[in-house]
């Protein structure tokens, strides 16, 4: 895989490390929080490409430009978006998903966070490993396959 992109990357930690190792790396996210994450990969001292510039460098792009990848990673949104949103960013991935994401039982309000594990099953992804992500609690860590993968 050349490049990984990130729905709901944070404030870009994840694009740090990446660009380490040579990755390229696409963020997806809120404008505002566009705007925090272009930031501090700057002040990082990275290249980066912010919505409507050319260029090499990491890019941080708003959610809407989002329209497919080969790798992808999700870390505690898709949980808490509606439902019809996640569906739809799960049937533009082609390739694999990871994705570390909450499952609590709605006991803080009566507040249901989105299973990634059915909306996934409703997409057709195939998921190939599930487990207890051991940092946090009530937190599952899943790998996705997608049956587009060409």
């Amino acid at each position: 895989y050349k490049e990984v992109s990130e729905i709901g990357a944070g404030i870009g930690k994840a694009a740090v490390y990446a660009s380490r190792y040579g990755i390229k790396y696409v963020m997806y996210d809120l404008p505002l929080v566009n705007v925090v994450q272009g930031w501090y990969l700057l002040k990082a001292g990275l290249d980066v490409v912010l919505y409507g510039e050319e260029g090499e460098g990491i890019k941080v792009l708003p959610y809407w430009e989002f329209a497919g990848a080969d790798v992808v990673l999700n870390t505690d949104s898709f949980a808490e978006m509606d439902r019809s949103i996640v569906k739809d960013y799960l049937q533009k991935i082609s390739g694999v998903l990871l994705s570390i994401n909450q499952e609590e039982d709605g006991a803080n309000g009566g507040y249901r966070h989105v299973l990634v594990r059915e909306v996934a099953a409703e997409v057709g992804l195939t998921r190939v490993v599930r487990s207890p992500f051991w940092l946090r609690r009530d937190y599952v860590e899943e790998l996705y396959i997608s049956q587009k993968r060409g």
